[in-house]
């Protein structure tokens, strides 16, 4: 209580312009103090709308980019497809022939009557059609070739960004 009462004799000691000229003060620290607050908050608000921006834009030019590269390698893919229904599927056949004859221990097949290794082809018989799944497996072969190449594009048109 002491405290107090020394508190009130100064402040009746002290005069009232004082008093003013010291709560002008403070209240001039609170405004700059707030200022500079909001200002901070205002800056890292402006910074966060351009990185975000700055996302929007570049995952705009991504999309565009994979559309571009979805597009060319769906026009590729047709253009094959389309060359793939133009060509037509040959007859590929298997010629299955007798039996070899066992190698000698000497490495050689073992030899005709003269000494000489048999001609190939002899008692051939025509084997089963293999032509409708090498085309199948060479049109599997070039979708893929297709789908590394448009791949490659896309990579390589995202790297020079």
């Amino acid at each position: 209580m002491t405290a107090l009462l020394t508190l009130t004799s100064l402040a009746k000691k002290v005069p009232l312009r004082w008093w003013l000229y010291l709560a002008g003060a403070a209240l001039l620290a609170y405004l700059i103090w707030h200022d500079h607050h909001q200002t901070q908050r205002a800056n890292r608000l402006a910074r966060e709308n351009v990185e975000l921006e700055e996302r929007a834009s570049t995952a705009e030019a991504n999309a565009a980019k994979a559309r571009e590269a979805s597009d060319a390698y769906q026009k590729r893919l047709a253009a094959n497809r389309g060359a793939r229904g133009a060509t037509p599927v040959r007859s590929v056949r298997l010629c299955l022939g007798p039996e070899r004859v066992p190698a000698t221990a000497g490495g050689h097949d073992a030899a005709g009557s003269d000494g000489l290794p048999e001609a190939p082809g002899r008692d051939l018989e025509a084997g089963p059609d293999i032509g409708p799944d090498l085309y199948a497996l060479a049109d599997e072969a070039d979708e893929c070739a297709i789908q590394r190449d448009a791949l490659i594009d896309w990579v390589l048109s995202n790297s020079s960004q």
